[in-house]
């Protein structure tokens, strides 16, 4: 009987863990949407496993993720995001409640090859307990910059408990308004958070 009791807990953690976090190694995940361009999976280059998933995206391209969601003092988001160019893109992550936006953070494709996104809900302005059910992630384009857009991401985890005692590097500025205030960056540019 303990036996039993102990394997149905252990699924319960497994099955709720597994609707924050994302590896893209089966399937695109059947219930997010994207509008303005596709989602499928690829193994041309990925950070864990054998595939990630590649978002094809044109200027007004979106994916909407549901998701049920709370957002505390003790979890974050971790996600690893790939882009082929420097495009100087930006990423918009909105995480919503009921249609309003409860936290938002940008990613700058100031980069090629992959980089981490670590950020814990309490590093926001907004240091407050809410729930989300739904996670919109955007990409504004640098109009500078023609062509077709794909960015790719592996291992997504929207509830990952995160290191709060990093230092951020300098791509971190573009998100200095939706942060705390204090000095963690200590670089050519002034970083403040």
């Amino acid at each position: 009987m303990k036996k039993i009791i102990f394997l149905l807990l252990l699924s319960v953690v497994f099955e709720s863990k597994a609707q924050t976090l994302f590896t893209f190694e089966d399937a695109v995940p059947s219930n997010w949407t994207v509008t303005g361009g596709t989602l499928s999976l690829t193994d041309r280059t990925y950070k864990e496993g054998s595939y990630s998933l590649e978002w094809t995206s044109n200027a007004n391209s979106v994916i909407n993720i549901p998701i049920d969601l709370k957002v505390l003092a003790t979890n974050g988001t971790l996600l690893y995001v790939y882009s082929p160019k420097i495009t100087n893109d930006t990423i918009v992550i909105r995480f919503k409640y009921q249609g309003a936006v409860k936290r938002e953070a940008r990613i700058l494709c100031n980069f090629q090859g992959w980089r981490e996104f670590n950020r814990t809900y309490v590093e926001y302005k907004d240091q407050t307990s809410t729930r989300v059910d739904n996670i919109e992630v955007g990409l504004h384009w640098n109009k500078k910059v023609l062509g077709s857009r794909k960015i790719l991401f592996d291992n997504v985890e929207f509830n990952n408990t995160t290191i709060t005692s990093r230092v951020e590097g300098p791509h971190m500025i573009l998100d200095k308004q939706y942060l705390c205030i204090g000095k963690r960056y200590s670089g050519d540019s002034a970083y403040t958070r």
